[in-house]
């Protein structure tokens, strides 16, 4: 079935839709032959209203469309599109817009035309200025269906209204986790789709930048757009270096080969860049000017016995947690003081929180530095 929003205002009243399933079921029980058109605006008008919530669930719409789909033969099929593709612009211009584009809507989505129809048909609606993404999916799902394949987007989980609601950056995890169902995808058909446009393929591919297939996909739509290999190897490269590449990697570290032989976009590339939890502990070099900025509070504090042991730290290179433990332990001494010391260890967190913090920028603090250390 069709889906629009749902809540949306009904356009027909019951009456009729009465009618229109009377009217459709006529034109079933003698030659549709005889008014092909006359056949093509009443289906397209009883698309239209199984749209609607509110008729969705009728008991009559669904007896009707149950007949339409036992009555549709193949030759009727081909007449049906073959008058979709033939209808006048001064028909369309007379209040049936959107019913002709709820026709050629239902002939991409459901089933029943799909199996009737080629790869060429479907892309050949590309003239009537339809979404791409829709008609992507129209070929995943014509693909499958010939290869008696099951269909993800047949389930009643899959809304083309959301897939509408927003272009593929605001949706396309959406549509991914359809795509990852998939057995096949017809990789082929999918790049013709684009008619030698990188605009509508860097759209498209976008689709299954979080799907199974991207890899797949990506490596063609590099051999036939120069314009986006720039964007498919920082995209690889992303990858690399966050995600593992799992049961794909032999055929990303082929194609990766192959791509850096003839496109210098991919080179340098490494396949190896993503870090792991075992590997050795990254010393940081820290500038001196930390510790000459512990130097000067603490002296300006009244600790100043303590500014020659900072000064010390300064000496060598120390990893993050040397200098949070250094810092710590320097708190201890100050709080097991006098009282006296308080200044200093109000003037070293408030330090700490605001200049160490700062420089320290790959430890991103989400809280105040001195709110980490433990004074017991």
């Amino acid at each position: 079935m069709l889906n629009q929003k749902p809540g949306k205002p009904s356009v027909f009243k019951k009456a009729e839709v009465v009618a229109l399933c009377k009217n459709l079921k006529k034109y079933l029980c003698k030659s549709v032959n005889q008014d092909m058109r006359g056949f093509a605006l009443a289906l397209g008008n009883f698309f239209l209203c199984m749209e609607e919530e509110e008729y969705q669930q009728d008991a009559n719409v669904l007896k009707t469309w149950e007949l339409v789909k036992t009555s549709l033969s193949a030759e009727i099929i081909a007449a049906l599109l073959n008058n979709i593709e033939q209808i006048p612009l001064k028909l369309q211009d007379e209040g049936n817009g959107r019913t002709i584009s709820a026709l050629r809507l239902g002939f991409l989505r459901e089933p029943i035309f799909l199996v009737q129809m080629t790869e060429l048909q479907i892309r050949h609606f590309t003239r009537f200025n339809l979404s791409h993404r829709e008609l992507m999916v129209a070929l995943i799902r014509q693909h499958l269906s010939t290869k008696n394949m099951p269909d993800p987007f047949q389930i009643r989980q899959f809304s083309y209204h959301l897939l509408n609601a927003g272009g593929e950056h605001h949706n396309y995890l959406y549509l991914s986790q359809f795509m990852n169902q998939c057995q096949e995808i017809p990789i082929e058909s999918i790049v013709k789709l684009n008619q030698n446009n990188a605009l509508i393929a860097e759209s498209l591919l976008k689709n299954f930048q979080n799907s199974r297939w991207y890899f797949e996909l990506s490596v063609k739509f590099a051999e036939h757009f120069p314009a986006l290999r720039h964007l498919i190897a920082q995209d690889w490269q992303y990858y690399f270096a966050t995600y593992p590449l799992g049961t794909q990697s032999r055929y990303v570290k082929t194609q990766l080969k192959r791509l850096q032989t003839h496109y210098p976009e991919f080179e340098g590339l490494d396949t190896h860049t993503r870090s792991n939890r075992n590997g050795p502990v990254v010393t940081v070099d820290l500038s001196k000017q930390i510790y000459e900025g512990l130097f000067l509070t603490l002296t300006l504090s009244g600790a100043a016995l303590l500014a020659p042991w900072v000064l010390s730290l300064a000496a060598q290179p120390c990893t993050l947690a040397g200098v949070a433990c250094s810092v710590t332990n320097l708190v201890r001494e100050a709080v097991s003081s006098k009282p006296l010391m308080l200044p200093v260890v109000t003037s070293l967190t408030w330090y700490a929180d605001k200049y160490l913090s700062r420089r320290m920028q790959p430890l991103e603090f989400s809280q105040p530095f001195y709110s980490k250390l433990r004074l017991c």
